[in-house]
């Protein structure tokens, strides 16, 4: 029954009424219509019907102050009802409806914000696309490429937390856990990505490697398709600061190829130590023993001629007296020198 009207006298004032499941036309062009609707068993229900959406006739019950005969210019585009509130200067303005199909949403315009009190959640939170707001703000937005952003306040952090207690904080450029912490994977390897060409870890204890199943190790691997010989597979550097506060690196262990021929493979380890402010090396160990740099003998073991390269061919004789001592060192500690 629509379009029923009748009116009735009330306190001096003409109301127009309609009867149950009747209802009252509100304007002319597309018109909406209000009434009260007692077909629902189990409710009572004041219902507002509005017109399917278009370009033109967008389907909003909007309330604020000031706002008859204006042109809000809020709702383009809108096809799915909306219950909206305008700001005081009607520049902003917050609605309550759908976007889509079963798209339920808490819809912005114009320069509002949104600020909500705690709130329990029983379901899932998923977030539309949107632009990340520009100043200083606390956020999170889905920004238009899939990816979640949070953002806190300069100084301040995003915390995780488990009990009310925080487990994990999120800073400028910082990740630091409040606790003892487990990083593990179900499957496959964990790998640490870096663009820069060091991974740091600093700390009271350093780095230690432990497995329950097995002995523990730590593998350094150069993952280049085809490395020729001499390559370095990876290397130990051990460093320090100098007296004006810079890092040197005073020591390194490095493991090179020797050999990458499939099936007949041979590799060694140089060893590098600070010799008046340079890099220098100092040793190599290969297949055939142990090496020393020219001029880096086994200190102490016998006279200054018999700390000779042991590899130098130019001087026989003192090759075989160093090369003498230096098995005997050796062979205190189960080693073979290169002969």
């Amino acid at each position: 029954m629509k379009n029923q009207m009748t009116s009735t006298l009330i306190a001096e004032a003409l109301v127009p009424s309609a009867p149950d499941n009747g209802y009252i036309a509100l304007g002319t062009d597309s018109p909406a219509e209000l009434g009260w609707c007692t077909i629902d068993a189990n409710a009572n229900c004041l219902m507002l019907d509005l017109p399917a959406g278009g370009a033109v006739d967008v389907p909003v019950l909007v309330a604020g102050i000031d706002i008859k005969g204006r042109d809000l210019a809020f709702f383009n585009g809108k096809t799915f009802p909306l219950l909206a509130v305008a700001d005081n200067d009607r520049d902003s303005w917050v609605a309550l409806g759908f976007n889509a199909d079963d798209d339920a949403r808490i819809v912005l315009g114009g320069l509002a914000a949104l600020t909500l009190p705690a709130v329990t959640i029983g379901g899932a939170i998923s977030m539309g696309t949107g632009t990340a707001p520009a100043g200083t703000v606390v956020y999170a937005v889905n920004d238009n490429t899939g990816d979640l952003t949070l953002s806190c306040l300069t100084g301040k952090t995003i915390n995780m937390a488990e009990a009310g207690v925080d487990v994990a904080q999120f800073g400028a450029a910082t990740l630091a856990f409040q606790q003892a912490t487990t990083i593990s994977t179900t499957t496959g390897a964990l790998t640490l990505l870096t663009n820069a060409s060091v991974v740091n870890v600093d700390g009271g204890e350093g780095l230690c490697a432990t497995r329950t199943d097995n002995a523990a190790y730590i593998q350094l691997r150069n993952n280049k398709a085809s490395p020729p010989a001499d390559t370095a597979c990876g290397f130990f550097s051990f460093l320090a600061k100098d007296s004006a506060g810079n890092y040197e690196n005073y020591a390194q262990i490095l493991g090179y190829i020797a050999d990458p021929t499939n099936g007949t493979e041979d590799g060694y380890i140089m060893f590098k130590t600070m010799v008046a402010g340079v890099n220098t090396q100092v040793g190599k160990w290969t297949g055939s023993g142990l090496l020393l740099a020219q001029g880096f003998g086994m200190a102490g073991v016998g006279p200054a001629a018999q700390q000779a390269h042991v590899a130098d061919p130019t001087d026989l004789a003192t090759c075989i007296t160093a090369i003498t001592a230096i098995n005997a060192m050796c062979a205190a500690f189960g080693l073979t020198a290169a002969a």
